[in-house]
Parts: C-alpha cells; sequence; structure tokens
C-alpha cells in the first residue's frame, strides 16, 4: 500500500510518498492465487465428481472386461527344393 501524505508551505504543496507493506507480502499472495488456479483446473480437468448425474457422489466404478482375440498366422509354405545341380561328367581317360 502507498500512503499519500499533502502537505502546504507557503502555497507550495509536497506530496510525500511512503511505501508501506511488504512486496514479499504480495507476491506470496501471487503465487497463493496462481496455486489456488492451478488446482481448480487439474479439478476440471479430471473431472467433478458427479458433474454428468447431477448429484454430489460420483457412480460406483463398473467392470469393464476386454478381450483381444489376435490371429494367429499360418505357417509359411515350405520352401521348394532346388533339384540338384548337375555334377560335371568325368575327364574322359586317355589310353597309354
Amino acid at each position: 500500500m502507498t500512503d499519500y501524505r499533502t502537505t502546504d508551505t507557503r502555497g507550495t504543496t509536497v506530496i510525500e510518498t511512503e511505501k508501506s507493506g511488504g512486496g514479499a507480502t504480495s507476491f506470496i499472495l501471487f503465487i497463493l492465487g496462481g496455486v489456488v488456479a492451478l488446482l481448480g483446473v487439474i479439478w476440471i480437468a479430471n473431472g467433478v465428481p458427479g458433474l454428468d448425474s447431477g448429484s454430489a457422489t460420483p457412480s460406483a466404478p463398473s467392470e469393464v472386461n476386454v478381450t483381444v482375440d489376435t490371429p494367429t498366422p499360418a505357417p509359411a509354405a515350405p520352401a521348394e527344393t532346388a533339384p540338384a545341380a548337375e555334377q560335371p561328367a568325368a575327364p574322359a581317360q586317355q589310353g597309354n
């Protein structure tokens, strides 16, 4: 807070200002207000209990069962065997 004092001396107006109260108090209140606002946003973002049903009590949790069936891949067909490579012919023998 700022206090203003006005004095009149011989036709001259003198205004003196003094800063009272600590700046730390204002800063702490500013931070506290921010925390309260943040908590309010988080509360609303998570869903206010009973907001949908119009009552103040949350509804009982319901049970949900989920079954996921994944198809098994078909076995791969066996690879066809390549025909055996022909063996090179034996070299011809020369008669002595």
